[in-house]
């Protein structure tokens, strides 16, 4: 049975989150507890993998809301392709010489290039922390003891993307920057708290394609908004891509 999704007139329409848990009452499969989650990732799509009642039923009741959505077969909006990592960019002349941390070269001519997005992403990172703690639990009178425990501490952080994509094979490569690693454009280095430099880099990038080819983030350098988590990015570049696709 086909599926479908709900995509926004624009990656940054907004609507309040109580308006959005009114109208998801029309909804049968979506609970009133989904629309936190569904409010926080939106950007471009709101949400897929409805039957086609439920899908119209909630852009009806979205529309007496004064937030216009447009139902879509989850067949009809592209998926994206594996990622590969890339560290280094420098433009010279008509091509991108692309290098991954290995030292690895590419080159791709700037016509091969289809759509540039960038944007800041939570993603969760996981590090161990040692405690150490003294136990005085022992037999009364004895001396106490030294623990050692190690305990795992889960932590939301920011790292900057920029996703490349093709026509050609490989289709889509990325920088990504986190809080301990390091980009090169042209040759220098950029690290995540420079945001000076991403900025620089950010408008030399979208200055290769023309705005409908760039995702929000990409067209307006220095837009500070923070994905929650990949999947919102991805689906920000997906609507764009589906847009492209109808005025292709």
């Amino acid at each position: 049975m086909p599926t479908f999704s709900l995509l926004l007139e624009s990656p940054d329409q907004e609507i309040d989150r109580t308006s959005l848990e009114d109208a998801s009452v029309s909804v049968r499969s979506i609970a009133r507890a989904d629309c936190a989650r569904l409010h926080r990732e939106m950007n471009g799509i709101l949400v897929s993998g409805l039957d086609q009642g439920d899908a119209e039923a909630f852009h009806r009741a979205l529309l007496t809301r004064n937030f216009p959505t447009r139902v879509v077969a989850d067949a009809d909006i592209p998926t994206l392709h594996q990622g590969f990592q890339i560290q280094s960019i420098t433009i010279r002349e008509e091509v991108l010489l692309l290098t991954d941390s290995m030292g690895r070269e590419r080159v791709k001519p700037i016509s091969d290039l289809v759509f540039i997005a960038s944007g800041f992403v939570n993603r969760l990172e996981v590090r161990s922390e040692t405690k150490h703690f003294i136990d005085y639990s022992g037999p009364r009178g004895g001396a106490p003891s030294v623990v050692t425990e190690r305990e795992l501490i889960e932590e939301n952080q920011s790292a900057f993307r920029m996703d490349f994509f093709f026509w050609s094979d490989p289709h889509r490569l990325q920088w990504v920057l986190a809080e301990d690693s390091a980009i090169f454009h042209q040759g220098r280095p950029i690290r995540l708290r420079n945001t000076e430099a991403l900025l620089r880099v950010s408008q030399s990038m979208a200055a290769l394609l023309p705005p409908e080819r760039l995702s929000i983030d990409a067209c307006t350098p220095g837009h500070t908004r923070i994905h929650p988590n990949l999947r919102s990015y991805e689906n920000g570049i997906r609507w764009h891509f589906h847009r492209l696709k109808r005025t292709a």
